[in-house]
């Protein structure tokens, strides 16, 4: 018969960091339904983490910082805070990410919320985006969250690629280029895509986000604030506020991909709704 281990509540610091860490995964210390008590500051000489198995992950100080500084070098690609299909099950609660590439690779059942995202001036995402949702996850939940860019040279803020019934409600999501630099571009806020997977999207519902593209330079041409691809995609009760265009389908060299059944209500809109589906219902939005 298995041994059934009760759950138990591990405080983790960038001190004891080793004890439970092997590399750069969760050892035989940690053990599936146990609660992980981030405290305090993992900067980038942890060398990234990868969960590899459910878990619960808070900061009852508040004063969780996971800095990983995932920059473009190739010498820090690991660098990376990565929930495996081996986490599915994992719940990820008030946890505060800066300069780290976050990705759900895989894993279904996992529930984020209550976190703060920030990317400043540093390439962390490139072709998959700083925040990704991707190959094959499913029943993901993002929620009551801020992700917040200043510069990256051109990679997307929060990316869901490839996966199905995502669930992205009340989140804020703002984004800033900065003309002092090449790095000072960005990439789209929120991408709901194809690009760099093998899966398609479905069931993907945004609904009662802030998604503020006003700080995104009008020449800068990689970057929009909603760019959406897929099947049986959900925009409800969000504002989105843009430039120019608030809501665009994925682009592939030169041609919108269409999108199957989308449904675009009761948001408030600012910008442009650029659409060549034909299977879209829209009602009661607010246009300026």
């Amino acid at each position: 018969d298995e041994i059934i281990i009760p759950p138990k509540t591990i405080v983790l610091t960038a001190e004891n960091y080793n004890e439970y860490e092997t590399d750069k995964t969760f050892n035989s210390n940690v053990n599936k339904g146990d609660t992980i008590d981030m405290q305090g500051l993992f900067d980038s000489s942890l060398r990234g983490l990868t969960i590899n198995k459910p878990v619960n992950i808070i900061s009852s100080t508040n004063d969780a910082n996971i800095s990983l500084d995932s920059d473009l070098d190739t010498r820090r690609t690991g660098n990376q805070f990565i929930i495996s299909s081996k986490a599915s099950g994992t719940n990820i609660t008030g946890i505060n990410f800066y300069n780290t590439r976050v990705t759900v690779d895989g894993a279904k059942r996992v529930s984020i919320n209550n976190i703060t995202y920030t990317n400043y001036m540093e390439q962390i995402g490139s072709n998959v985006g700083g925040f990704s949702i991707r190959n094959y996850a499913s029943d993901i939940n993002v929620t009551n969250s801020k992700f917040y860019t200043h510069g990256n040279f051109g990679h997307s803020t929060l990316v869901v690629a490839g996966a199905n019934n995502v669930l992205l409600e009340n989140n804020t999501v703002v984004g800033e280029t900065d003309d002092v630099n090449v790095m000072g571009k960005i990439g789209n806020l929120v991408y709901i895509t194809t690009y760099n997977t093998g899966g398609e999207n479905y069931n993907i519902t945004l609904k009662g986000n802030v998604i503020d593209g006003t700080g995104i330079l009008r020449d800068n041409e990689i970057a929009n604030t909603l760019r959406i691809q897929g099947e049986n995609i959900t925009l409800e009760n969000n504002t989105i506020i843009a430039n120019d265009y608030a809501i665009l389908e994925q682009w592939v060299q030169g041609v919108d991909v269409l999108v199957k059944n989308l449904i675009i209500k009761d948001n408030n809109l600012t910008g442009t709704v650029g659409l060549s589906s034909t299977n879209v219902t829209i009602t009661n939005n607010t246009i300026d």
